[in-house]
This record gives C-alpha cells, structure tokens and sequence, in this order.
C-alpha cells in the first residue's frame, strides 16, 4: 500500500494524472486487506483525497464526489472532525 500510495505521488507530480488515479486505487485495494483500526482508516481517508486531487485536472466531477462522500462515511465511522472539515471546506 505505502509502495503503491507514493508511485502514486510521483506520477501525480509529473502529472500522469491518469496513472496516479490507478495507482491510488490500487493502495486502497491493498489497503482493504489489512485490519481496519483507526490508523488504516485515516490512510483510506487520505488515499481518497489523494484521487481527488488527481481527479480535479481530468474533470472528473462524479468520481471526485463519490471519493469525497466515502472520505465523510469513514470520518464520520472514526469520528475524525478534522478529515470531515476536509470534504467540507468553508
């Protein structure tokens, strides 16, 4: 997961857009299969982000707001204020 996150940051910085959102996907694929404690939970949260960062130059407006929803469900699942005020900017 952490391999596939950070191959993710780095086509994100050359901006393989398209790439980096396979990338991050496949780090919450790998994530999915470790124990869910809070400390995973948090990853999934920002791994999500993560995609929709990569997502907003593609435009890709319905998957940014799936991403964004599952982010509040799992804020909101572990009580994380902070992760939730992401999804919700003033």
């Amino acid at each position: 997961m952490t391999y596939l996150r950070q191959a993710g940051t780095k086509a994100a910085d050359r901006e393989a857009y398209p790439e980096a959102v396979i990338l991050f996907e496949q780090a919450l694929q790998a994530l999915a299969g470790l124990p869910q404690d809070n400390e995973a939970i948090q990853k999934a949260i920002d791994i999500r982000f993560d995609i929709r960062n990569v997502l907003q130059p593609l435009g890709d407006r319905d998957r940014i707001a799936s991403r964004l929803r599952e982010a509040e469900e799992l804020a909101t699942q572990i009580g994380d204020r902070q992760r939730n005020g992401w999804v919700h900017p003033i």
